[in-house]
């Protein structure tokens, strides 16, 4: 009885060590097997992408296409397609037709109805009506009607004409219309000296805000992990040529100042080809990288436990 009881103690023990070591499987397998992505598409005129998203050796793979006809998306698990988009157009189609089938049916006999109504209504005489005897009133009642009726006119009473107001001097005129001037004038100094003094105290706050050394080591710790945040997304293969030009080529060489401060952070899959001639845009590439959710919890962890970056929050919302 004890090696049976002890035998199954054993079974129950190695299902629950199975089931613990699958669970931190498929958790080791969320958080650090990538997932994958492709971008390519085109524009010259009109534009043309598509977008791929991959997992586990394309376990999980779902595309998505758009040009002329529109968006078209797919889902797939194991190489099986289990959604797309065309399933809702036609299921939109479906139930569309068979409302108005129903519709057209609906019309139909209520038009049926109504013509047989009418024709009722034809066929059946309708009923004279007699009609009904006037009730004789008595002398004292019909006295008091016509009383009611013409009631005497009272005599007109005299009007009493209003007694005009005096109205002010030119002077005095004159005088009030400087004094509503300048106590408008008084209101809007009062408050446009208000606002600047507002202004100033919240950037003198700022000021002292910025320049606390905390803050600072703050502020560059949040930028670093910024970058490494988009050295991770951003694509790590392929190219995006992407040229332009505006009728002005004052401004065509401004945007590419602009953006040449950032090329190290696009350099390596973008490029850009200013035309100082005309006014052209087209762009055509292909790009891939990749994203791993334990990197991305680890950035968000090292911020969530740094207590000097809490703290310049909590005084920057004060």
């Amino acid at each position: 009885m004890l090696s049976i009881l002890l035998l199954i103690l054993k079974i129950l023990g190695l299902i629950l060590v199975a089931v613990v070591m699958l669970v931190l499987l498929c958790i080791g397998l969320v958080l650090f097997v990538p997932l994958r992505y492709r971008l390519s598409g085109q524009y010259h005129g009109s534009l043309i992408g598509e977008a791929t998203l991959t997992w586990l050796f394309h376990l999980l793979r779902a595309q998505a296409r758009y040009d002329a006809d529109g968006l078209n998306a797919e889902l797939f698990v194991c190489g099986f397609r289990i959604w797309h988009t065309h399933d809702e157009k036609e299921e939109v189609e479906e139930t569309l037709s068979e409302a108005e089938g129903e519709l057209v049916r609906e019309l139909e006999e209520d038009e049926q109805l109504f013509a047989q109504s009418v024709m009722e209504q034809e066929n059946v005489p309708l009923p004279e009506r007699e009609p009904k005897p006037q009730k004789k009133l008595p002398q004292k009642e019909e006295k008091l009607q016509k009383k009611v009726q013409n009631p005497p006119q009272k005599a007109a009473e005299p009007k009493e004409e209003p007694s005009k107001p005096k109205k002010p001097g030119i002077l005095a005129r004159i005088r009030n219309k400087i004094q509503s001037t300048w106590e408008r004038t008084k209101s809007a100094v009062r408050r446009i000296r208000n606002q600047l003094k507002a202004k100033t105290d919240r950037l003198e706050a700022f000021k002292k805000w910025f320049q606390d050394e905390k803050h600072q080591a703050s502020i560059r710790f949040l930028i670093r992990q910024f970058k490494r945040l988009l050295a991770h997304i951003l694509p790590r293969s392929g190219t995006i040529h992407i040229r332009f030009g505006l009728d002005d080529p004052y401004y065509t060489g401004q945007i590419l100042a602009a953006a040449s401060p950032f090329y190290g952070i696009y350099g390596r899959f973008l490029e850009l080809e200013p035309d100082f001639t005309e006014a052209v845009f087209s762009m055509d590439g292909k790009v891939g990288g990749r994203i791993r959710l334990s990197y991305l919890l680890w950035i968000a962890f090292q911020v969530w436990r740094d207590k000097d970056t809490w703290k310049m929050i909590r005084k920057l919302r004060k």
